[in-house]
């Protein structure tokens, strides 16, 4: 799911309350986050685990978008070496 904004990823999280905290963050401050700042700023500990499950989820992404991009090059490698025959 695309989100265009933090507020929405938040609505979608039902974190929505949480919104006025991550307003002025940048993408990188996000991902930076860890269960210590949380608690700082007085997060409750549900949303916490939400929180961080989702900004390793988005720290990951880099990654499992060049996996995907490989195994689409694969499958479509193996598309033209079938079509041959």
């Amino acid at each position: 799911m695309l989100y265009i904004d933090v507020s929405q990823w938040l609505k979608h999280l039902r974190l929505h309350k949480y919104t006025d905290y991550f307003t002025n963050m940048s993408y990188d401050e996000i991902l930076a986050l860890d269960d210590d700042k949380l608690v700082e700023s007085n997060i409750t500990l549900g949303a916490r685990k939400k929180i961080l499950s989702n900004i390793e989820k988005l720290r990951n992404r880099p990654r499992r978008i060049k996996e995907l991009v490989n195994v689409f090059k694969m499958f479509t490698n193996f598309i033209k070496f079938s079509l041959k025959f």
